[in-house]
C-alpha cells in the first residue's frame, strides 16, 4: 500500500451499532425460507467479507485503481 494518501474518512452511519447476531438474524428474515445451510454459511460468509472490505477503505488500507493499474503493469513486466 502506497503511505502516500491519508486514510479516507468514511461517511457517518445514521444507523445504530448492532452486533453481528443481530445483523445475521436481520439478513435471514431477508432471505427466502428455502435456503439450505450451506447458502446461509455462504452469505454470512460474503456479508463479513463485504464489512471486512468497508473497513479496509475506511482505514485507508486499499490501493486506488490508478495504484493497481500501476503495480499490475510493473508485475507484467518482471
Amino acid at each position: 500500500m502506497s503511505d502516500e494518501h491519508p486514510p479516507r474518512e468514511a461517511p457517518m452511519s445514521t444507523t445504530a451499532t448492532i452486533t453481528a447476531k443481530e445483523e445475521v438474524i436481520e439478513m435471514l428474515r431477508r432471505l427466502p425460507d428455502d435456503l439450505t445451510y450451506q447458502d446461509i454459511l455462504y452469505h454470512v460468509y460474503v456479508l463479513e467479507q463485504v464489512k471486512e472490505g468497508l473497513e479496509s477503505v475506511r482505514t485507508g488500507r486499499h490501493y486506488t485503481q490508478e495504484e493497481m493499474e500501476a503495480r499490475s503493469e510493473a508485475w507484467l513486466t518482471e
